[in-house]
């Protein structure tokens, strides 16, 4: 099983300079982090929300082969981070739902890859 960590430091700058100013503002500063890596000037990672200890990771596409694949990160039976490879823009569009405060459940996820996206319609209500 391949799974994708991050540490609990943020090293952006920018990121941690804005997240300063909103306390000293008294304004609230809510981003979704996202991280992404290039190995070899091949194979991308790209890699939205975060999760310490995620349950369950669910996984789609092919991680030996091409290394195409996503990986959904589960804590209590919702989506809190995802990975992927070669499968622009799907991290956008999960962190873009993650912003808005939207929760993706693991059913949503778990036959379908793009389950998530009946929750990229804002202009909606949340789905039950």
């Amino acid at each position: 099983m391949c799974c994708f960590f991050l540490a609990d430091t943020i090293l952006h700058h920018y990121l941690g300079q804005s997240k300063g100013g909103s306390r000293l503002l008294k304004t609230d500063f809510y981003t979704t982090p996202i991280y992404w890596t290039t190995q070899n000037n091949k194979t991308t990672i790209r890699y939205a929300g975060y999760t310490r200890d995620p349950e369950n990771v669910v996984i789609h596409g092919d991680l030996d082969g091409e290394f195409k694949f996503v990986a959904y990160y589960i804590v209590d039976g919702y989506v809190r981070a995802v990975a992927q490879s070669k499968y622009d823009p799907l991290s956008s569009e999960v962190a873009e739902v993650f912003h808005h405060k939207r929760n993706i459940r693991k059913e949503d996820i778990e036959n379908d890859m793009y389950g998530y996206r009946k929750y990229l319609d804002f202009k909606t209500k949340k789905p039950e």
